[in-house]
This record gives structure tokens, sequence and C-alpha cells, in this order.
């Protein structure tokens, strides 16, 4: 059913990851404190740094993003196939693992070639909220599968 609670688990595991589109994830400090560059999943925003306003998007934590948003959406109406909502969860996760991989390595590449302190932001922290209600949705499905094995031995 639609109804259940894994169902607001996923739909809350999707909508959490949209908000990386704009909010901002770190913040890059120049070392005279006068410029700085903010970081989202979209874009890379220069202020005072002799740079171009808008720099090219880096689309790897944007496609991400959209497909934690896609899958979180696909696994809400694959409620009658079970074990493939459980692996779709497991998609979900590894996908959550590779957007704080492509984070790590763009922060510590933009750091390092401009010459500029990172500064996370606590914004950075939605994926892994996306990962608990992901975890908390697969858990949800893991008990409905047992009790629907459990009213199949009954019979």
């Amino acid at each position: 059913m639609i109804q259940r609670i894994q169902s607001v688990y996923l739909f809350l595991a999707g909508l959490i990851p949209a908000f990386t589109f704009t909010t901002p994830l770190a913040r890059f400090q120049d070392t005279k404190g006068e410029g700085f560059l903010t970081l989202s999943a979209l874009n890379l925003q220069a202020a005072n740094m002799g740079l171009p306003n808008v720099q090219p998007t880096y689309l790897l934590m944007a496609i991400l993003s959209t497909l934690l948003i896609a899958l979180a959406a696909f696994n809400i109406f694959q409620y009658k196939n079970r074990r493939r909502q459980i692996r779709i969860t497991g998609w979900s996760v590894a996908l959550v693992v590779a957007w704080y991989i492509a984070y790590i390595a763009i922060s510590t590449i933009l750091a390092g070639e401009l010459s500029l302190s990172f500064k996370p932001a606590l914004c950075a922290a939605l994926p892994f909220a996306s990962l608990v209600f992901t975890l908390l949705a697969r858990r949800a499905i893991q008990k409905d599968e047992e009790l629907v094995r459990a009213a199949a031995r009954i019979r």
C-alpha cells in the first residue's frame, strides 16, 4: 500500500536531496579574508575573487542528487515488490556514499588548486539525513516482508 510508513520515509529521503541544489554546501575563503567561493550542488559562486560570478557547474553532485530523488520516487511506487524495494534502497545508500565521495573530492581539489581554506556548511549533512530515512524505509520494508512470510507460513 502507498500509505505505509516506508512510503513516508522514502518521500522524505527523496525530498531532502532537492535542497542541495539551492543551499550552500561549502565555503572556501582566501587567505586574505576578502573573497570567498560558495559551493552548491549546481554551481560555484565567487565573491570578490576576481573570478567570474558563476563558475562551471560541478554536475556530478547534481546528477547524484537527481538520481537520489528519482530512485526514492520510483521506489515509493514499487510497494507490490518488496524485494525490489530493498534492492533499490541499497542503491540509494550507495548513491549517498558516492555523493559524499564527490563532495570531498571536489572540496579537496578546489581548496588545493586555489589555496583556499575549506569550511563545510551545515547543509552538507542533508544527504546524510536522506541516508537515515532510506535506512528507516529499508527496515520497515523488511518488517513487512517478514510479516507477509509469517502469514504465508500460517496458511
